[in-house]
């Protein structure tokens, strides 16, 4: 990411942006897709609109750990800040593109299965961003002090 971008980021903005999305995934979480699609059909038709629902749902499920970890670094040096920040904001974007472009479902069949599906990923994505994020900043802390 440009060095330019970083540094028009602030830890405010970060910290309630991330806030406004996670708070807005647990009220929808909360509703639920079905009970959304049912007031945004007008004919009582759903169609696929809790499926494509779900599957938005799923994509903004890397904003948890971004949110967290946000928190955290709200209250550290600036400097440990910018070094989360330059990767958080790609590695948030990079899960959010995986998570969309990943199938709905593993493929079936018999054996042991190796694809991952919407969710799969979306854990997969969560906890690889949650370990790179700690070690970054754990590694930042100790070698400023």
């Amino acid at each position: 990411m440009d060095g330019s971008i970083v540094r028009m980021v602030e830890k405010k903005s970060v910290l309630i942006t991330s806030a406004m999305v996670s708070a807005a995934f647990i009220v929808w979480d909360y509703m639920g897709n079905y009970r959304l699609c049912d007031y945004l059909a007008k004919d009582g038709h759903m169609g696929s609109c809790p499926f494509l629902l779900s599957s938005t749902e799923l994509i903004l499920i890397p904003f948890f750990p971004f949110f967290f970890f946000s928190l955290i670094t709200y209250f550290m040096r600036e400097d440990v800040f910018r070094a989360w920040v330059r990767f958080a904001i790609p590695a948030v974007i990079v899960s959010m593109i995986l998570i969309l472009l990943t199938p709905d479902s593993p493929a079936g069949g018999f054996g042991p299965q190796i694809a991952l599906g919407k969710s799969d990923t979306a854990l997969v994505a969560s906890v690889l961003f949650s370990l790179i994020s700690l070690i970054l900043i754990v590694v930042k802390l100790i070698r400023t002090k």
